[in-house]
């Protein structure tokens, strides 16, 4: 019988010594003691008995996991070590995200993304009856998002089923027989530049997206890195990428020209956060709608506008090796081995330089 209650979980108080609710079938809230190093924080676990051990897994810390939310991810990892063959589909996916994509990846939404949306037709059914010719089809609707998308779902459909075979949950994985032929088929390497008059309309488009992209197009940075902004990480004309927030996992400095600084400027601050837009498929959703009402055809990316930006810097003289560093990419060949200089006073002309190319563009 259940025992605890959300409102019990929120109201429970630290004392003395660890204390432990029991919400019954192994599921337990503990509560650190006063005087400890995480005074009073409260975390879901679950303890199971398997061949005369004790087992305990931690599913959550609460308030961030819900009591409702911890009792079905108890009751899932309890299928998982009694019958992974009747595992559901959705709580495998969660296993997978959990210990492979969000411990090797700095910014999994992607993934999550599609496997959680795409999959969510069929994530209430046993993994073990999942078929190819399901697979196949979902796929296939895919490619009304574009080819890309679809190309893009089926890696991690893919990803997703060999891990569950590596792991013995599958014997055979139903979707290794599929290829690109059912997607979007092979992809060529875009080749999107903004024109000066794009970059024009670029600085028309109203808030929150429009700050958002113009503060890409005068940084380089990726669309997850400048999401993942905080006020704490600038100061000045500063602007400091923590390792977490890189996709390279590599820290990076970025020098805020004029421009960019003006945009900063405009910002309203609420929080930490300095652009406070949802996800990365919602800005490209914006942008696809925009660009079709303002008939630029072919429509841009964020990704383009790292481009635009890469290309521009070399546009105005700025040495490759240089413009490379500013946009945090690791230098390959002899260079990589022996030049291990980080070009900064190179790199803060450099990123002033697109910004006064940028305000002579905006000025004609």
């Amino acid at each position: 019988m259940r025992q605890l209650t959300e409102k019990t979980v929120r109201d429970a108080r630290p004392g003395d010594k660890v204390i432990w609710l029991g919400d019954g079938d192994g599921l337990w809230v503990r509560i650190r003691a006063h005087r400890s190093r995480r005074e009073g924080s409260k975390t879901f676990l679950l303890r199971q008995q398997r061949a005369g051990k004790i087992t305990v897994t931690t599913l959550g810390h609460w308030p961030a996991m819900t009591l409702a939310e911890a009792r079905h991810k108890a009751q899932a990892q309890r299928r998982i070590e009694v019958n992974p063959s009747a595992m559901h589909l959705g709580d495998a996916v969660d296993v997978f995200l959990k210990e492979v994509i969000g411990r090797r990846y700095a910014r999994p939404e992607q993934i999550r993304g599609y496997l959680q949306r795409d999959l969510a037709p069929i994530a209430q059914r046993s993994l073990a009856t999942i078929q190819r010719a399901e697979l196949a089809a979902i796929i296939r609707k895919k490619v009304e998002d574009g080819p890309v998308a679809a190309n893009r779902l089926l890696e991690a459909v893919k990803r997703f089923f060999r891990w569950c075979v590596e792991i013995g949950w599958l014997h055979d994985s139903p979707a290794q027989a599929l290829t690109r032929g059912i997607a979007g088929g092979t992809e060529t390497a875009r080749e999107r530049i903004l024109s000066d008059d794009e970059i024009r309309r670029l600085w028309t488009i109203p808030e929150p997206h429009g700050a958002l992209l113009q503060f890409l197009l005068l940084t380089g940075a990726r669309i997850g890195e400048t999401q993942s902004a905080r006020w704490s990480d600038i100061e000045g004309e500063a602007w400091r990428i923590p390792a977490e927030n890189a996709k390279n996992r590599r820290a990076h400095l970025v020098h805020l020209s004029a421009p960019a600084q003006k945009i900063l400027a405009t910002l309203p601050r609420r929080g930490d956060l300095v652009f406070r837009l949802t996800s990365d498929t919602a800005v490209q959703a914006y942008i696809r709608r925009w660009c079709e009402r303002e008939k630029i055809e072919p429509r841009f990316t964020p990704h383009d506008l790292r481009r635009t930006f890469s290309t521009r810097m070399n546009t105005i003289g700025v040495l490759p090796h240089v413009v490379e560093k500013c946009l945090n990419h690791v230098l390959e060949g002899v260079m990589a081995v022996y030049n291990r200089a980080d070009y900064l006073e190179e790199r803060r002309a450099a990123f002033h330089a697109l910004g006064r190319e940028v305000e002579r563009i905006l000025s004609l």
